[in-house]
């Protein structure tokens, strides 16, 4: 669908708005100004609270978790909430950034080396398949091929009331992907005025602008049984590449060997250089370690001092490639979008109030990915561009040459999605105790994916083989005058997927076939221009979802005729209808059935439907009865659900809140969720690709002791059958060999039971404090993953003998014992395990002379992250982990601090974020008690951030502000590779300023 489409559609549902309309209201707020403004000075808000009671007897509030509408209503499942004066004091433009500190969410990895630019929320670190993300109590469309997972870049920061965050028992209430819980964006609802929200910041060191700016309109009607509110958001964040910081590029550190004794047996230092790979020239052997070899110029390449590092090849000192070059890649992606929102509502009767909820939003990214590389390219000696010396200096021995293709430039990734929403429905009180809601959500993503320098295999491989033609005397492709060469040529090490025996792919060899002829035994860039563009060339991948919903379900009580001891019994009872469809199609060289392209995928086509029947029921079973038992509420819910691909399922919560003495209440929970494989699981088809293992490989002699009892015999078994001896095996980063990956349409639902027990208490005699404490416990069983070659390689030599299901799904060379081959696909197979407690205090202290101060201190402890990846009893303990295997770092300690103060017009923020230090990649926590003995300093150091705003009530209508992030000025700390995995949370920006004003006219309509 065009972009002029898209603006059409929101014309008209914008004009039918302005008739009847109305907004799903998940939950009832007072009118609220732009954002940042909505707490008044004398008011400090609460950030990462539990949502507070209702102060009005009567009001009626609607808590995240249920449906069930009841007065007062506090919910038996820790929720945690930021306000939208909260979000506002982080910083922060993007949503993620805004709620990734939220304990629960620290594993949502954001803008860093490794994004493409869009976000997802990874709730309790168990993957963002597994955190279901709702708008006002309602689904959104996913934003990835064949997944349910929303990009939160096409949230409006400023139309965000709050955010809840739901830890435990939602499945039941609101479907699959809620295995780990539900994040909640609550927008704005009758919004009545025009506010203008604008933010500007940059890092102090540059390269890290950053902006955003919103205006909103809204208008209430009919004396105020109507409301149309509009909003359209801009934000900008350029591209930053690892050269804007050195600690990012020249103070790269690599894990070395240690040159100074053996214990620890590496440290991390700064400078290396890769003699692996040369900038042009050759290698004699390519895969021994200090070979001989030519450089681009012509001259002997000149070792250092080896220094082992990755497969051994790292060096200090001579002509090899700076590491900090080889990943000189992004550092934050770009990000543009353009976000339309309006939302509707009309109150025709109290039975009968239809609203709409649109949305439209178009978010561009731009990331850069590292150069291509080749590894062990065989030359032929009558090349045209081959020097005479190494021909010399070879002696009849095999030419090869290991390349970083420094002069082609990065892969650059352009991301352009287009999301349309819409939700047309309505809602009333048919009676006194009954209501309804019913509504149809349509959703659709259009995702272009554009690499604009991707690599054809078939292209260069024949350009490198080029030739002095005998007729001309030109230098050209061999292919050129004898196009039956091409199917005798050899592929590199990496494009082992990749068979030239079969024939080109991305042109026809021959006269007419345009191949240039590439030199790759030079440093003069000019002299490839022409070849470049023909190899190096831009390809696309779209992906269309779509989802519809429909919903509908009635709530009420039993007020009318029935009480229980503590009041009228509160009920819910729905029907969903829902259908997810998800299509991704290559163009047809980066998706042809061979793979030719360095970014290349097959296209993926499916669909489910899923019919839902749910239920809640609040049961208040005491009310009053005397000082311990003040109330005693009880409820349940309940969802069956038939899915088309999986058959059918059902879920279920139990929960139980007691108010008791003193402003004390205990609570707790028991449920259980499902979540169905989503499309690209199911139906991903079967694809060659390239993998690699290197010194990872689990019978290396780094690696063979590491494993189970089993695995040093198993590995000695396998190898001796190969004739490769054990004690000596050390492959290199030259093992990348061909993988088999793809969905499997046979997987079954995962399944989770999650248990939270806790306490909120509000001591009548101190003023203002409140303080909760949560434990939690998740276990999924039958977790849905795609093993990694790691995985699958480890789980066949750590079983009891080497006669099981995973050795059959991998080879090894005949004679080399280098791993050679791996299949994978997703597999019901997982067990995960996570609990912790989570705790908050909030303290308001309002002052007659002083104003009002509020200190809210919130924290998580990760007890236990547990993960059991085959069918193999063999858990993997990812508790403080600086990578996880399901999402980013795993902090056994998130805390976090805030001190807000307001007076007259001023208001004041200071924040403060810690995370406990995690250990190093790619130490496993096997190794913590020789972790000092592995590796100099095996943690990465605790993240702790600090940061302030101060804001100024310019007039009644207007506020400034002005703050600044991360201001002690922390860097990511030195990580092995640094640019092969995320920085984690304290990113390469450095201390970033920001100003920003909010202006909210509430009488411009009058």
């Amino acid at each position: 669908m065009k972009k002029s489409v898209y603006f059409k559609a929101f014309a008209t549902s914008a004009s039918i708005m302005a008739v009847a309309t109305a907004s799903a209201a998940f939950a009832q707020q007072e009118p609220t100004s732009g954002a940042g403004a909505d707490v008044p000075p004398g008011q400090a808000p609460v950030a990462a609270a539990e949502i507070p009671p209702s102060e009005a007897d009567d009001a009626e509030i609607v808590v995240t978790g249920t449906r069930i509408r009841s007065p007062n209503l506090e919910s038996p499942n820790p929720v945690t909430s930021l306000d939208s004066q909260a979000l506002a004091y982080t910083g922060e433009t993007s949503v993620q950034e805004m709620v990734k500190e939220v304990g629960s969410l620290v594993g949502s990895e954001g803008e860093s080396e490794v994004s493409s630019g869009e976000n997802v929320l990874n709730l309790r670190n168990l993957g963002a398949n597994r955190t279901l993300v709702l708008i006002d109590g309602q689904r959104f469309i996913g934003g990835f091929a064949g997944s349910t997972a929303v990009d939160t870049n096409v949230i409006p920061p400023a139309m965000i009331e709050r955010v809840d965050v739901l830890t435990g028992g939602a499945s039941a209430i609101y479907g699959a992907d809620a295995v780990t819980g539900v994040v909640n964006f609550v927008l704005k609802k009758d919004f009545d005025g025009l506010a203008f929200d604008a933010q500007y910041g940059d890092a102090e060191d540059g390269d890290f602008r950053d902006q955003v700016y919103a205006v909103t309109a809204g208008k209430n009607f009919a004396d105020g049984r109507g409301n149309l509110t509009l909003n359209y958001t801009y934000g900008e964040r350029p591209l930053t590449l690892a050269t804007a910081r050195p600690q990012s590029s020249v103070d790269v550190h690599e894990q070395i060997d240690n040159l100074n004794g053996s214990t620890p047996e590496f440290v991390l230092a700064p400078g290396t250089r890769e003699s692996f790979f040369t900038e042009g020239g050759a290698r004699i052997d390519p895969f021994a370690i200090f070979s001989n070899g030519f450089n681009g110029d012509g001259t002997p390449f000149e070792h250092g001092v080896n220094i082992g590092s990755f497969a051994g090849t790292g060096e200090i000192g001579g002509d090899g490639l700076p590491n900090w070059i080889l990943f000189a890649q992004g550092i934050r992606p770009s990000n543009e979008r353009h976000i339309v929102t309006a939302i509707g509502q009309f109150e025709v009767s109290e039975a009968f109030t239809p609203y709409v909820n649109f949305h439209y939003s178009d978010v561009q990214n731009q990331a850069v990915d590292q150069h291509t590389l080749t590894v062990g390219m065989p030359t032929a000696v009558d090349n045209a561009f081959l020097p005479a010396n190494i021909v010399t200096a070879a002696g009849g021995a095999p030419i090869f040459f290991n390349r970083w293709d420094i002069d082609s430039g990065f892969e650059n990734s352009i991301i352009d999605k287009e999301t349309l929403r819409a939700v047309v429905g309505a809602r009333g009180q048919m009676t006194e105790h009954l209501g309804y809601d019913v509504s149809a959500n349509f959703g659709r993503v259009d995702r272009l994916q554009t690499v604009t320098n991707n690599r054809m295999f078939d292209r260069y491989i024949a350009a490198i083989d080029s030739v002095v033609d005998p007729v001309t005397g030109q230098v050209v492709c061999r292919s050129t005058i004898d196009p039956n060469s091409f199917t005798g040529l050899s592929s590199d090490f990496l494009a082992t997927s990749f068979d030239p025996a079969l024939g080109a792919v991305s042109f026809s060899p021959g006269a007419g076939g345009g191949c240039v002829p590439f030199d790759p035994f030079t440093k003069n860039d000019a002299a490839n221009d022409a070849a470049r563009a023909w190899i190096w060339i831009p390809t696309t991948v779209s992906t269309k979802n779509e989802q519809f919903v429909l919903q509908g379900y009635v709530n009420g009580d039993t007020g009318g005729f029935f009480n229980l001891p503590g009041g009228p019994a509160s009920f819910v009872a729905g029907a969903e209808y829902r259908k997810e469809t998800s299509a991704t199609d290559f163009d047809e060289l980066s998706g042809s059935t061979r793979t030719v392209a360095s970014f290349a995928g097959r296209d993926i086509e499916g669909r489910f439907n899923v019919v839902e029947l749910f239920g809640e029921v609040s049961l208040p079973l005491i009310e009053g009865r005397g000082p311990v038992f003040r109330s005693l509420v009880v409820d349940g819910a309940y969802r069956y659900s038939h899915y088309s691909t999986i058959g059918d399922t059902s879920t279920w919560k139990l929960g139980a809140q007691w108010d008791t003495v003193a402003g004390l209440t205990l609570r707790g929970t028991i449920s259980s969720a499902v979540r169905a494989p989503n499309i690209q699981e199911l139906f991903e088809p079967r694809t060659n690709t390239s993998t690699s293992l290197g010194q990872f490989d689990p019978c290396s002699t780094t690696n063979v002791t590491l494993g189970s009892a089993t695995r040093q015999a198993n590995c000695a078994t396998a190898l001796n059958a190969l004739g490769v001896d054990p004690a000596t095996f050390n492959p290199l980063l030259g093992t990348f060999f061909p993988a088999l990956t793809g969905g499997n349409p046979n997987l079954q639902e995962e399944t989770a039971l999650t248990k939270t027990v806790g306490a909120v208490w509000r001591p009548p005699f101190i003023s203002g404090l409140t303080l909760s404490v949560d434990y939690f416990d998740i276990e999924l069983e039958d977790a849905v993953i795609r093993p990694n070659t790691q995985s699958i390689f480890n789980a066949c030599y750590d079983a009891p003998t080497l006669d099981n299901q995973f050795c059959a799904l991998i080879g090894r060379d005949a004679s080399s014992g280098f791993a050679n081959f791996v299949e994978i696909q997703s597999v019901n197979v997982a067990t995960i395990r996570t609990s912790g407690v989570e705790f908050l205090a909030v303290q308001s202290l309002p002052t007659d002379k002083f104003g009002t101060f509020t200190l809210s201190a919130s924290g998580t402890w990760l007890e236990r992250l547990d993960i059991q990846k085959t069918p193999l009893p063999v858990l993997t303990d990812d508790k403080g982990l600086f990578n996880t295997d399901t999402g980013g770092s795993s902090p056994e300690w998130v805390l976090n601090f805030d001190l807000n103060w307001s007076l007259d017009r001023w208001d004041f923020n200071y924040g403060y974020g810690y995370s406990s230090s995690t250990l190093r990649p790619p130490l496993v926590n096997t190794q913590r008690d020789t972790a000092y003995d592995f590796i100099d300093s095996p943690y990465v150091k605790a993240f702790s951030n600090h940061n302030i705003q101060v804001g100024y009530q310019l007039f009644d209508s207007a506020r400034i502000y002005g703050g600044v992030r991360n201001l002690t000025d922390e860097y990511p700390d030195k990580v092995r590779g640094s640019l092969n995995g995320p920085s984690g949370r304290q990113g390469f920006a450095g201390r970033t300023y920001y100003v920003g004003v909010n202006v909210m006219l509430d009488d411009i309509w009058n």
